[in-house]
């Protein structure tokens, strides 16, 4: 009734139309508009999803099964190369001679769980002229904060390369190129370094040098030579380039576009588990879908689902969207799914649109009790990863809403969540480290 009361000096004037009664709902009701913020979240999804001709977010000519490609596409995201970008693991030294193999074995595994006082002990007596040993001793001693072990290891590092082994040359091109340990860097022989890696056979090195070149980082830009290092990484079965290579042939990237090969690559990918290639997958069979071109929502569930389950924060956001705005006559809709979806992406990812998405569901009680102080958690986590209108006028609002100790538990909860996050995020490194 008390609902009821307070929208009638609304709906009770009928001189009113439908847009001018939900403008003075959005302005007057809380509850309305942080349900309409929601829905104008999943519409602008939706509506892309449709096809919708939003000039700032679509090209022409890119075909409709693969257009969420174009959207997210990582090339826009690349950075800096790390020396775990290139890293050996211990089926580097399978084919190794008995008894180094498995003293270089286990110091991979030393190595890569960060032991490395365990590193010096497996190799101790170990022939130091042999490249692999001059390559696992190198390794752990650039990564010391000790300028004088530091220099050790580069300079073992140098010799295992001048012995052809491709890992040392990847090693080193990458600290060339980005300047560790305090060395000033030198773009053009870490360039070199990894050309060499690339050409003597290192996957890792291929893909790396080839986002050096489309991004400029490795010295200059060279398009065509990135596609031609990319492909080159993915036919030797590297996952992320098949990724990659893929989402450059959909934006025509160093290579005349191509949308039956992007596909393939991009299946390729996702088959192998790559969640980003899952998710662009999945995302092109929604188009599929919502355009009518097929009346099975499936596969784009199925690959969307594999994507989300291994954290990826496009698939989570999009089918959380999809599962809530779905029309209960297609049997998809499924709200709890779809809050679920956006409460894990939130927490696991930090994703300012889930985490304001998932505020919105919060404030607004859509399919969820009412938790105005979890709303305002979320709400200010989505501002520190991205700041907008919205998202301050959510807080300011809510700050005049809610009592100083609900507003303190909500400002204590979002700090909650993200140590939370920061603390899985590191022990997800070391077990993924320890799992390789």
């Amino acid at each position: 009734m008390r609902a009821e009361a307070s929208l009638k000096p609304i709906l009770g004037d009928k001189r009113r139309n439908a847009w001018q009664i939900a403008v003075e709902l959005y302005r007057g009701q809380s509850a309305f508009r942080g349900f309409a913020e929601f829905a104008l979240i999943g519409a602008v999804v939706l509506g892309f999803l449709h096809g919708v001709d939003f000039k700032t977010f679509r090209k022409s000519g890119v075909a409709p099964s693969l257009d969420p490609a174009t959207q997210s596409s990582p090339l826009k995201t690349w950075r800096l190369p790390k020396v775990s970008d290139v890293m050996f693991d211990e089926k580097y030294f399978l084919d190794r001679p008995e008894p180094l193999r498995s003293r270089l074995v286990d110091a991979a595994f030393a190595l890569k769980t960060h032991d490395l006082d365990r590193v010096d002990k497996l190799l101790a007596g170990a022939d130091p002229a042999d490249r692999w040993v001059q390559l696992v001793r190198g390794t752990a001693a650039i990564a010391s904060p000790d300028p004088q072990i530091f220099a050790k290891g580069l300079e073992l590092l140098k010799q295992s390369a001048s012995q052809a082994d491709p890992k040392a040359m990847s090693i080193l091109g990458v600290v060339m190129l980005v300047g560790y340990g305090g060395q000033p860097n030198n773009v053009d022989l870490g360039r070199q370094y990894l050309l060499q890696a690339a050409v003597a056979g290192d996957t890792k090195a291929a893909r790396v040098l080839a986002s050096g070149y489309i991004t400029g980082w490795a010295g200059r830009i060279d398009l065509a030579a990135a596609a031609g290092f990319m492909r080159g990484s993915a036919e030797q079965g590297d996952t992320e380039a098949m990724f990659q290579y893929g989402i450059m042939l959909v934006k025509g990237t160093g290579i005349a576009k191509d949308m039956v090969q992007a596909q393939i690559w991009l299946l390729k990918a996702a088959e192998l588990g790559h969640p980003g290639a899952q998710s662009e997958f999945g995302n092109a069979k929604l188009i599929d879908y919502s355009r009518q071109l097929t009346t099975d929502a499936g596969p784009a569930i199925k690959w969307l689902s594999r994507a989300a389950e291994q954290g990826e924060a496009d698939a989570m956001f999009n089918l959380g969207v999809f599962y809530m705005l779905s029309k209960p006559s297609t049997g998809y809709q499924d709200t709890e799914r779809g809050i679920q979806l956006l409460r894990k992406c939130s927490e696991e990812t930090l994703d300012d649109r889930c985490t304001f998405a998932y505020a919105t569901v919060l404030e607004s009680g859509r399919g969820v009790p009412v938790d105005s102080v979890r709303a305002y958690a979320f709400y200010r986590l989505s501002q520190d990863v991205k700041k907008t209108p919205h998202g301050a006028e959510r807080l300011a609002e809510l700050d005049k809403q809610l009592p100083g100790a609900d507003l303190e538990k909500g400002r204590a909860l979002s700090r909650q969540i993200r140590e939370q996050f920061f603390d899985r995020a590191s022990r997800q490194v070391f077990d993924k480290t320890s799992r390789n």
